[in-house]
């Protein structure tokens, strides 16, 4: 929400440009943090990581679903 609110309030021309390379490095992120976890753990770590793995997708895809 940070970054959107930045790009949001910036005098930059090409927001949509800046909010599509948001929407990708957020999948990026969502990709890096699913490698670093295993799906059939229950520690703390892995469901700390698997949570945060889906924020970062479920945002990437919301933006690209919005814009």
């Amino acid at each position: 929400m940070i970054d959107l609110g930045l790009i949001l309030k910036s005098e930059d021309v090409d927001k949509l440009s800046h909010t599509e390379r948001l929407s990708v490095n957020y999948q990026r992120m969502a990709d890096m943090l699913k490698e670093k976890f295993e799906l059939d753990k229950t520690d703390y770590r892995s469901g700390y990581l698997q949570g945060e793995a889906s924020a970062y997708q479920m945002v990437g895809e919301e933006i690209q679903m919005i814009f």
